[in-house]
């Protein structure tokens, strides 16, 4: 079976660790490519400070809803994003420049925007 595309994101951005998250979590600068699973319950993902990370892509990809919903958000006030990952394979990409945190590419439902 082929690679996940979270693990064609990390290759592709040069990033040799996936972090696995199970529960609510700060991402630090270098964690950029996450794979989150939902069975343990609701929880939310807080991107690294904007100017920490400018440059920088994050990808977050949700394994394993399990019913749940798993949020991956900015911690600045404003602009803000989130997005709420609800089912298996959602994902998200998120790109930190100029003091401002930008969605990429999500795929939420199944449904790719």
């Amino acid at each position: 079976m082929g690679q996940s595309a979270l693990h064609l994101a990390a290759q592709m951005f040069t990033v040799t660790d996936v972090k696995r998250v199970t529960e609510a979590a700060t991402l630090a600068v270098r964690e950029q490519a996450v794979e989150a699973n939902g069975t343990s319950g609701n929880y939310q993902i807080t991107l690294p400070p904007v100017a920490d990370a400018n440059g920088r892509i994050y990808a977050v990809y949700l394994h394993t809803a399990g019913g749940n919903t798993v949020t991956v958000a900015s911690g600045e006030a404003a602009p803000q994003i989130t997005a709420a990952l609800t089912a298996d394979d959602d994902f998200v990409l998120a790109f930190a420049f100029g003091g401002r945190w930008y969605l990429l590419e999500t795929t939420i439902g199944g449904t790719r925007s």
